[in-house]
Protein backbone atom coordinates (compact mmCIF):
# COMPACT_ATOMS: atom_id res chain seq x y z
CA UNK A 1 0.00 0.00 0.00
CA UNK A 2 2.58 2.45 0.89
CA UNK A 3 4.31 2.17 -2.35
CA UNK A 4 1.03 2.51 -4.55
CA UNK A 5 -0.10 5.93 -2.05
CA UNK A 6 3.83 7.12 -2.45
CA UNK A 7 3.81 6.69 -5.99
CA UNK A 8 0.92 9.24 -6.64
CA UNK A 9 2.13 11.85 -3.55
CA UNK A 10 4.05 14.92 -4.46
CA UNK A 11 7.92 14.62 -3.43
CA UNK A 12 7.18 17.82 -1.19
CA UNK A 13 3.98 16.97 0.47
CA UNK A 14 5.22 13.90 1.29
CA UNK A 15 7.83 15.61 3.54
CA UNK A 16 5.55 17.48 4.97
CA UNK A 17 3.74 13.96 5.99
CA UNK A 18 6.63 12.98 7.57
CA UNK A 19 7.48 15.39 9.46
CA UNK A 20 3.57 16.83 10.49
CA UNK A 21 2.33 13.31 10.62
CA UNK A 22 -0.83 14.06 8.47
CA UNK A 23 -1.31 15.87 5.52
CA UNK A 24 -4.36 16.18 2.95
CA UNK A 25 -3.85 16.87 -1.12
CA UNK A 26 -5.24 16.54 -4.24
CA UNK A 27 -3.71 14.58 -7.11
CA UNK A 28 -4.69 13.41 -10.60
CA UNK A 29 -4.53 9.41 -11.21
CA UNK A 30 -3.23 9.29 -14.94
CA UNK A 31 -6.02 8.78 -16.98
CA UNK A 32 -8.62 8.63 -14.94
CA UNK A 33 -9.86 11.55 -12.88
CA UNK A 34 -8.70 13.15 -9.73
CA UNK A 35 -8.74 12.69 -5.95
CA UNK A 36 -8.18 13.95 -2.76
CA UNK A 37 -5.98 11.87 -0.09
CA UNK A 38 -5.83 12.30 3.57
CA UNK A 39 -2.99 10.18 4.90
CA UNK A 40 -1.73 9.85 8.56
CA UNK A 41 0.52 8.18 10.93
CA UNK A 42 -1.00 5.89 12.96
CA UNK A 43 0.57 3.22 16.01
CA UNK A 44 1.31 0.61 13.24
CA UNK A 45 2.48 2.36 9.93
CA UNK A 46 -0.19 4.67 7.81
CA UNK A 47 -3.12 5.04 7.41
CA UNK A 48 -4.77 6.82 4.02
CA UNK A 49 -8.58 8.04 2.95
CA UNK A 50 -9.21 8.70 -0.98
CA UNK A 51 -12.23 10.82 -2.16
CA UNK A 52 -13.00 10.30 -5.71
CA UNK A 53 -13.84 13.77 -7.41
CA UNK A 54 -16.85 13.56 -9.47
CA UNK A 55 -15.62 14.34 -13.28
CA UNK A 56 -17.91 17.21 -13.90
CA UNK A 57 -17.82 20.27 -12.08
CA UNK A 58 -20.50 20.92 -9.81
CA UNK A 59 -23.43 23.48 -11.45
CA UNK A 60 -26.07 25.75 -9.67
CA UNK A 61 -29.14 23.09 -10.53
CA UNK A 62 -27.07 20.64 -8.67
CA UNK A 63 -27.46 22.73 -5.30
CA UNK A 64 -30.72 23.51 -5.94
CA UNK A 65 -30.65 27.51 -6.02
CA UNK A 66 -29.48 28.65 -9.48
CA UNK A 67 -31.47 31.92 -9.09
CA UNK A 68 -29.32 32.67 -5.49
CA UNK A 69 -26.01 31.79 -7.99
CA UNK A 70 -27.15 33.99 -10.05
CA UNK A 71 -27.76 36.81 -8.34
CA UNK A 72 -24.44 36.31 -6.55
CA UNK A 73 -22.34 36.48 -9.56
CA UNK A 74 -23.38 39.49 -11.00
CA UNK A 75 -21.99 41.28 -8.05
CA UNK A 76 -18.87 42.80 -8.23
CA UNK A 77 -18.01 43.20 -4.91
CA UNK A 78 -18.82 42.09 -1.19
CA UNK A 79 -18.77 38.93 0.51
CA UNK A 80 -20.55 35.59 0.52
CA UNK A 81 -19.52 33.29 3.50
CA UNK A 82 -20.17 29.08 3.05
CA UNK A 83 -19.57 27.24 6.06
CA UNK A 84 -20.21 23.94 7.21
CA UNK A 85 -18.16 20.97 8.88
CA UNK A 86 -15.72 18.64 6.99
CA UNK A 87 -17.28 16.37 4.48
CA UNK A 88 -20.30 18.36 4.57
CA UNK A 89 -20.38 19.21 1.03
CA UNK A 90 -18.83 22.85 1.38
CA UNK A 91 -16.62 22.18 -0.97
CA UNK A 92 -18.79 20.92 -3.57
CA UNK A 93 -20.81 23.88 -3.12
CA UNK A 94 -18.16 26.79 -3.20
CA UNK A 95 -16.95 25.34 -6.42
CA UNK A 96 -20.28 24.92 -7.80
CA UNK A 97 -20.35 28.84 -7.35
CA UNK A 98 -17.03 29.35 -8.80
CA UNK A 99 -18.10 27.55 -12.27
CA UNK A 100 -21.35 29.35 -12.45
CA UNK A 101 -19.36 32.94 -12.67
CA UNK A 102 -16.99 31.12 -14.69
CA UNK A 103 -20.04 30.37 -17.07
CA UNK A 104 -21.55 33.83 -16.39
CA UNK A 105 -18.96 36.85 -16.82
CA UNK A 106 -15.83 37.72 -17.89
CA UNK A 107 -13.71 38.10 -14.84
CA UNK A 108 -10.66 36.85 -13.24
CA UNK A 109 -11.32 34.71 -10.74
CA UNK A 110 -8.23 33.87 -7.75
CA UNK A 111 -8.58 31.00 -5.57
CA UNK A 112 -6.64 29.75 -3.02
CA UNK A 113 -7.30 26.03 -1.63
CA UNK A 114 -5.56 23.52 0.09
CA UNK A 115 -5.74 21.73 -1.26
CA UNK A 116 -6.76 22.27 -5.30
CA UNK A 117 -10.26 20.24 -5.19
CA UNK A 118 -11.44 20.64 -9.02
CA UNK A 119 -9.72 22.45 -11.91
CA UNK A 120 -11.46 24.85 -13.67
CA UNK A 121 -10.94 25.66 -17.45
CA UNK A 122 -11.35 28.80 -19.10
CA UNK A 123 -15.03 29.68 -20.31
CA UNK A 124 -16.27 33.47 -20.22
CA UNK A 125 -13.93 34.22 -17.30
CA UNK A 126 -10.45 32.90 -16.56
CA UNK A 127 -10.11 30.72 -13.30
CA UNK A 128 -6.30 30.92 -11.49
CA UNK A 129 -5.72 28.50 -9.13
CA UNK A 130 -3.35 28.56 -6.28
CA UNK A 131 -2.75 26.17 -3.78
CA UNK A 132 -3.03 28.35 0.28
CA UNK A 133 -0.42 25.72 1.79
CA UNK A 134 -1.19 24.80 5.28
CA UNK A 135 1.25 26.80 7.57
CA UNK A 136 -0.09 30.02 8.78
CA UNK A 137 3.26 32.91 7.59
CA UNK A 138 2.87 31.05 3.96
CA UNK A 139 -1.22 31.27 4.13
CA UNK A 140 -0.99 35.24 5.38
CA UNK A 141 1.91 36.02 3.07
CA UNK A 142 -0.69 34.69 0.04
CA UNK A 143 -3.58 36.66 1.47
CA UNK A 144 -1.29 39.56 1.58
CA UNK A 145 0.01 39.69 -2.15
CA UNK A 146 -2.93 38.57 -3.78
CA UNK A 147 -4.26 42.25 -3.89
CA UNK A 148 -1.48 42.59 -6.93
CA UNK A 149 -3.03 39.59 -9.00
CA UNK A 150 -6.08 41.97 -9.96
CA UNK A 151 -8.71 39.75 -8.77
CA UNK A 152 -12.44 40.46 -9.87
CA UNK A 153 -13.19 37.48 -7.58
CA UNK A 154 -11.49 36.14 -4.73
CA UNK A 155 -12.54 32.62 -3.81
CA UNK A 156 -10.23 31.45 -0.17
CA UNK A 157 -11.51 27.42 0.58
CA UNK A 158 -10.63 26.61 3.92
CA UNK A 159 -10.27 30.34 5.59
CA UNK A 160 -9.21 29.63 9.73
CA UNK A 161 -10.49 32.51 12.14
CA UNK A 162 -8.07 34.71 13.90
CA UNK A 163 -5.38 36.18 12.17
CA UNK A 164 -6.58 35.18 8.52
CA UNK A 165 -9.90 36.43 8.94
CA UNK A 166 -9.20 39.81 9.98
CA UNK A 167 -6.65 40.23 6.47
CA UNK A 168 -9.57 39.37 4.43
CA UNK A 169 -11.82 41.47 6.35
CA UNK A 170 -9.83 44.88 6.66
CA UNK A 171 -11.75 46.76 4.14
CA UNK A 172 -8.87 45.92 1.46
CA UNK A 173 -11.18 43.79 -0.54
CA UNK A 174 -14.08 46.65 -1.62
CA UNK A 175 -13.67 45.96 -4.87
CA UNK A 176 -13.71 42.42 -5.37
CA UNK A 177 -16.35 39.74 -4.75
CA UNK A 178 -15.01 37.67 -1.81
CA UNK A 179 -16.08 34.14 -1.46
CA UNK A 180 -14.58 32.38 1.45
CA UNK A 181 -15.60 28.89 2.75
CA UNK A 182 -14.86 27.92 6.83
CA UNK A 183 -15.50 24.61 8.70
CA UNK A 184 -17.63 25.30 10.92
CA UNK A 185 -20.76 22.92 12.24
CA UNK A 186 -23.17 26.12 11.06
CA UNK A 187 -23.25 28.98 9.48
CA UNK A 188 -24.11 30.88 13.02
CA UNK A 189 -21.27 29.15 14.45
CA UNK A 190 -19.10 30.08 11.88
CA UNK A 191 -19.97 33.95 12.02
CA UNK A 192 -19.43 33.59 15.67
CA UNK A 193 -15.65 32.14 15.62
CA UNK A 194 -15.07 34.74 13.27
CA UNK A 195 -15.55 37.26 15.98
CA UNK A 196 -14.48 35.53 18.80
CA UNK A 197 -11.59 34.38 17.35
CA UNK A 198 -10.33 38.11 16.37
CA UNK A 199 -7.65 39.77 18.56
CA UNK A 200 -9.99 42.00 21.24
CA UNK A 201 -8.22 44.98 19.21
CA UNK A 202 -9.69 44.24 16.06
CA UNK A 203 -13.13 42.53 16.61
CA UNK A 204 -14.83 45.50 16.50
CA UNK A 205 -13.55 46.48 13.21
CA UNK A 206 -14.29 42.59 11.62
CA UNK A 207 -17.53 42.58 12.66
CA UNK A 208 -18.01 46.35 11.44
CA UNK A 209 -16.62 45.12 8.15
CA UNK A 210 -18.43 42.23 7.70
CA UNK A 211 -22.17 43.73 8.61
CA UNK A 212 -21.34 46.18 6.18
CA UNK A 213 -19.89 43.61 3.20
CA UNK A 214 -22.09 40.44 3.80
CA UNK A 215 -24.07 39.66 0.34
CA UNK A 216 -25.07 36.11 1.72
CA UNK A 217 -24.32 33.61 4.13
CA UNK A 218 -24.77 29.86 3.15
CA UNK A 219 -24.41 26.96 5.91
CA UNK A 220 -24.15 23.03 4.65
CA UNK A 221 -24.06 20.39 6.80
CA UNK A 222 -25.42 16.55 6.77
CA UNK A 223 -27.58 14.43 8.96
CA UNK A 224 -27.89 10.84 8.87
CA UNK A 225 -31.62 10.03 7.13
CA UNK A 226 -33.72 6.68 7.79
CA UNK A 227 -31.94 4.23 5.60
CA UNK A 228 -28.25 5.11 7.23
CA UNK A 229 -27.45 7.26 4.39
CA UNK A 230 -27.16 11.56 4.72
CA UNK A 231 -28.74 14.22 3.33
CA UNK A 232 -27.32 17.60 3.10
CA UNK A 233 -28.81 20.61 4.88
CA UNK A 234 -29.05 24.11 4.45
CA UNK A 235 -28.84 27.22 5.72
CA UNK A 236 -29.45 31.01 4.19
CA UNK A 237 -28.58 34.07 5.73
CA UNK A 238 -29.18 37.89 3.89
CA UNK A 239 -27.69 41.00 5.32
CA UNK A 240 -31.54 42.08 6.41
CA UNK A 241 -31.25 45.87 8.52
CA UNK A 242 -31.95 43.41 11.99
CA UNK A 243 -29.08 40.51 10.55
CA UNK A 244 -26.47 43.92 10.22
CA UNK A 245 -26.87 45.17 13.60
CA UNK A 246 -26.99 41.75 15.34
CA UNK A 247 -23.13 40.90 13.27
CA UNK A 248 -21.86 44.72 14.56
CA UNK A 249 -22.54 43.90 18.15
CA UNK A 250 -21.76 40.35 17.90
CA UNK A 251 -24.81 38.82 18.73
CA UNK A 252 -24.65 35.82 16.57
CA UNK A 253 -27.17 33.30 19.26
CA UNK A 254 -29.86 35.86 17.97
CA UNK A 255 -29.57 34.91 14.29
CA UNK A 256 -31.56 32.08 13.85
CA UNK A 257 -34.89 33.74 15.15
CA UNK A 258 -34.20 36.27 12.76
CA UNK A 259 -33.48 33.49 10.09
CA UNK A 260 -36.93 32.20 10.73
CA UNK A 261 -38.72 35.66 10.68
CA UNK A 262 -37.28 36.21 7.43
CA UNK A 263 -38.50 33.09 5.71
CA UNK A 264 -40.52 35.57 2.70
CA UNK A 265 -37.36 36.99 2.10
CA UNK A 266 -35.70 33.96 1.69
CA UNK A 267 -33.79 33.58 4.57
CA UNK A 268 -33.58 29.06 6.01
CA UNK A 269 -32.37 28.70 9.51
CA UNK A 270 -31.28 25.63 10.31
CA UNK A 271 -33.01 24.01 12.84
CA UNK A 272 -36.28 24.87 10.36
CA UNK A 273 -34.80 22.88 7.38
CA UNK A 274 -34.01 19.55 10.44
CA UNK A 275 -37.68 20.07 11.24
CA UNK A 276 -39.14 19.81 7.72
CA UNK A 277 -36.44 16.96 6.74
CA UNK A 278 -38.01 14.89 10.08
CA UNK A 279 -41.74 15.44 9.10
CA UNK A 280 -41.03 14.32 6.02
CA UNK A 281 -39.07 11.35 6.87
CA UNK A 282 -35.93 12.20 5.25
CA UNK A 283 -33.93 13.07 8.44
CA UNK A 284 -33.33 10.50 11.47
CA UNK A 285 -34.56 12.54 14.48
CA UNK A 286 -32.20 11.65 17.09
CA UNK A 287 -28.84 12.95 14.56
CA UNK A 288 -31.06 16.11 13.39
CA UNK A 289 -31.38 16.76 16.99
CA UNK A 290 -27.71 16.29 17.95
CA UNK A 291 -26.26 18.91 15.00
CA UNK A 292 -29.15 21.41 16.16
CA UNK A 293 -28.93 25.34 17.36
CA UNK A 294 -31.00 24.65 19.76
CA UNK A 295 -31.67 21.18 20.64
CA UNK A 296 -34.20 21.62 22.95
CA UNK A 297 -36.48 23.37 20.49
CA UNK A 298 -36.16 20.83 18.31
CA UNK A 299 -37.10 18.29 20.55
CA UNK A 300 -40.19 20.14 21.66
CA UNK A 301 -41.34 21.03 18.25
CA UNK A 302 -40.69 17.31 17.26
CA UNK A 303 -42.40 15.98 20.36
CA UNK A 304 -45.18 18.54 20.16
CA UNK A 305 -45.87 18.77 16.29
CA UNK A 306 -45.01 15.15 15.17
CA UNK A 307 -45.76 13.38 18.18
CA UNK A 308 -42.14 11.32 18.75
CA UNK A 309 -41.22 11.65 21.74
CA UNK A 310 -37.42 11.78 23.30
CA UNK A 311 -37.44 10.90 26.36
CA UNK A 312 -33.92 9.14 26.60
CA UNK A 313 -31.96 12.46 25.83
CA UNK A 314 -31.23 15.15 27.82
CA UNK A 315 -31.50 18.71 26.70
CA UNK A 316 -28.00 19.15 26.54
CA UNK A 317 -25.54 20.72 24.18
CA UNK A 318 -25.43 19.20 20.87
CA UNK A 319 -22.14 17.71 18.46
CA UNK A 320 -22.49 21.31 16.98
CA UNK A 321 -21.40 23.14 20.21
CA UNK A 322 -18.47 20.65 20.99
CA UNK A 323 -17.28 21.61 17.52
CA UNK A 324 -17.83 25.25 17.72
CA UNK A 325 -16.14 25.00 21.42
CA UNK A 326 -12.67 23.12 19.08
CA UNK A 327 -12.72 25.42 16.58
CA UNK A 328 -12.60 28.51 18.73
CA UNK A 329 -9.45 27.10 20.95
CA UNK A 330 -7.74 26.26 17.41
CA UNK A 331 -7.65 29.90 16.59
CA UNK A 332 -7.03 30.94 19.56
CA UNK A 333 -3.40 28.42 19.74
CA UNK A 334 -2.61 29.46 16.59
CA UNK A 335 -2.94 33.28 17.33
CA UNK A 336 -1.04 33.13 20.47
Amino acid sequence: MEVCIRRFTPDDVWARFEEKGAVEFSTSIPGKRRCRMSLFKKMEGFGAVIRLEPVILPRAEHHGMPKLFDRIAKQDSGVVLVAGPRASGKTTLLHGLVNHINESRSAQIVTLEDPVAWKHPKKKGMVIQRNFGSELKSRLRTLSGVHSLSADVLVIDGLRPGREACAVFDGSFSDTLVIVSLRAPSLIHALEALSLSAPQNGRKSLQRELARNLLVGLGQNVVRDIEGGFRATREILFPTKPVQELIQKGQHRALPKVMRDGRKQGMVALDDYLLQMVRVGFADPEHAYAIALEPSRLRDEVENKLGLKFDHLEPKDGVAQKMMRDLIAAARSRRA
